[in-house]
């Protein structure tokens, strides 16, 4: 797929994430980057800013769990796979505050699991598979998340 078409499913990403999931509108979530096997989602600190002037943790786990969602969103649009896309269970470690934009990045060159619950899908109709998710600056993660999200074909 060219580098025009993954900037198409990006947009079409942001558009499907306002218009089905509010909240990623309210927060002011932006698609920043794709490129076929990494996501890059951001949102300002204002609108997700707690008490202590720091990122809000509810702010942080959404953001997280709406990268995975996205990266598997998109990983089945490029496979002409239509399914409906859940989380299934998540986990989150805060590690520092957020001081600054909230960034949330998906890579999933890190990821095996997702190639074999790819193959699972499409043969048994349904699948499970984990992916990881930080938050903050490359290489100096503020919170890291790990999400077992669950994709069932439609009928």
């Amino acid at each position: 797929m060219t580098a025009a078409a993954k900037t198409s499913l990006a947009a079409q990403l942001e558009s499907t994430l306002h218009r089905e999931i509010p909240i990623t509108k309210a927060m002011g979530m932006t698609v920043r980057d794709y490129d076929g096997t990494r996501l890059t989602i951001a949102a300002p600190l204002a609108p997700n800013i707690n008490l202590h002037g720091t990122g809000f943790a509810g702010s942080l786990y959404t953001i997280a769990v709406t990268c995975g969602w996205s990266m598997t969103y998109l990983q089945l649009l490029e496979a002409g796979v239509d399914g409906s896309i859940v989380i299934a269970d998540a986990d989150i470690k805060y590690i520092a505050p957020e001081r600054g934009e909230l960034v949330a990045r998906c890579d999933l060159s890190t990821h095996a699991e997702f190639a074999t619950a790819l193959t699972t899908l499409r043969s048994k109709g349904k699948a499970r598979f984990s992916l990881i998710v930080t938050v903050g600056p490359p290489g100096d993660p503020v919170a890291r998340f790990t999400g077992r999200y669950a994709v069932r074909l439609h009928q």
